[in-house]
């Protein structure tokens, strides 16, 4: 364990004990708790010596070394569990020593194992640098993972391939929620999460400056994520520098994809025989060399309420050769319409019902759901919402649940949805706040 400079760093672990209830001024009961101070060397040792329904509660600090769940359904985290302030997530550090992942969860952990409130930075390993999860569904809640990388491994015959420099995610049903991934590498695939035959919710997630072969931000393998919320913002890759989907067919509910970068295809999109769902998402402002909004190899998306603008070359492209792709559009807003889809000739897109093509008059970015609204996915340029007025601004479909909150969400709505992402029940920032959150 590393000292602080200024004080002793030690940790809190509070052991399963019967909660004190008192009644309060006003009448109504209050838990008082129950906390018991232990000094432990390590934080593996304190989640060594506690039982399920514990929590392991982790003063400020840097703490160097690895920790694994080893199968306890336990709470651990900062302080911030206690007292809310968010400041004690940058406050609190695991650092790996560039030594193995951050954590692990490899036991059939459950959503009752919690990590919440902390940095996790420096791990290194050859599958998820930050937090490794195999055959477990934790919770993962309020983390900044920052600075880890994946590294390939050939030993003999015996080959194992870099992948999730930031979360791995295999066979799990893990739960995010707010975290914030930034500076992740990795040598092949997912440079912030890798993701194969799983079924996460990810829920206000931040991708940024995360780097890998394929999947710069993000790498779906066989896995249907729940995606709502999303921010992948100049992240790079040689394919899919935001998203790389393969056999992966996920709904995407207010995601803005913009500002990255791949070397050869799919700037901010890369679909292999996939068929995702992109509602009321922004695709703006990424490279490649082909299709800087989206590649399609034998892909099938469908777009609503979103916005493909200022891609480049391309909005979206599709390979020219083997499986045929296509993709829908409806009620969205996409630079140059259906002439900025290059199929050639291998596939077709359909023009539906409410598109528009007109250049939108762009304001900040979107809204969390701790009421406050981030600046965008460029602090100096646009964000990604339209502003009042704008084209996409209420000209969204009235006809699906992707209704503003606002308003009445069902059929027989009279009210518009925006196209972008402020659109639908996970994406209204209002006036500067985010009253229109979900979960």
């Amino acid at each position: 364990m590393k000292l602080s400079a200024f004080s002793l760093l030690f940790l809190l672990l509070v052991i399963g004990c019967e909660k004190k209830v008192a009644e309060s001024d006003t009448g109504e009961e209050e838990v008082l708790g129950c906390l018991i101070e232990e000094q432990f060397a390590s934080i593996q040792d304190q989640i060594d010596a506690a039982s399920d329904g514990d929590t392991v509660l982790i003063q400020p600090g840097t703490y160097t070394g690895n920790i694994n769940f080893k199968g306890k359904n336990i709470v651990v985290g900062s302080l911030y569990l206690t007292t809310g302030d968010a400041s004690y997530i940058q406050q609190t550090i695991i650092d790996a020593n560039q030594n193995g992942s951050v954590v692990k969860f490899e036991n059939d952990e459950g959503p009752e194992a919690v990590l919440a409130g902390v940095t996790l930075t420096n791990g290194s390993a050859y599958q998820g640098g930050g937090i490794y999860v195999n055959g477990a569904s934790p919770t993962l809640r309020d983390l900044v993972i920052t600075g880890n990388q994946v590294l390939s491994c050939t030993e003999g015959p015996l080959t194992v391939t870099a992948a999730g420099g930031g979360i791995y995610l295999s066979n799990s049903e893990a739960i995010l929620n707010n975290v914030s991934l930034n500076g992740n590498k990795s040598e092949i695939s997912g440079g912030g999460i890798f993701c194969q035959t799983s079924s996460p919710s990810f829920r206000n997630i931040t991708v940024a400056e995360d780097t890998a072969s394929d999947g710069g931000g993000i790498y779906l393998m066989a896995s249907n994520p729940e995606m709502v919320r999303m921010w992948l913002t100049n992240n790079v890759g040689d394919r899919g520098a935001g998203i790389f989907f393969s056999l992966s067919n996920p709904t995407l509910e207010n995601v803005i994809v913009a500002q990255n970068v791949a070397a050869h295809d799919g700037g901010g999109l890369y679909l292999i025989n996939s068929g995702p769902d992109l509602v009321n998402v922004v695709v703006a402002d990424n490279e490649a060399t082909s299709g800087g909004g989206a590649y399609l190899s034998g892909a099938s998306p469908d777009i609503m309420n979103s916005m493909i603008w200022g891609n480049s070359p391309e909005g979206v492209y599709f390979q020219g050769s083997g499986t045929a792709s296509s993709v829908s559009f409806s009620y969205s807003d996409v630079e140059g319409g259906i002439s900025d889809v290059q199929t050639n000739e291998n596939g077709t897109a359909t023009w539906g019902v409410g598109n528009i093509v007109e250049e939108p008059v762009w304001a900040g970015g979107g809204c969390k759901c701790d009421d406050t609204c981030q600046s965008g996915y460029n602090i100096e340029g646009p964000g990604g919402i339209p502003i009042e007025g704008s084209p996409g601004y209420d000209d969204g479909s009235p006809l699906s649940r992707y209704n503003d909150l606002s308003d009445a969400i069902g059929p027989g709505d009279t009210e518009t949805n925006d196209m972008g992402f402020t659109g639908g029940p996970n994406g209204d920032c209002g006036s500067g706040t985010c009253t229109a959150c979900e979960g």
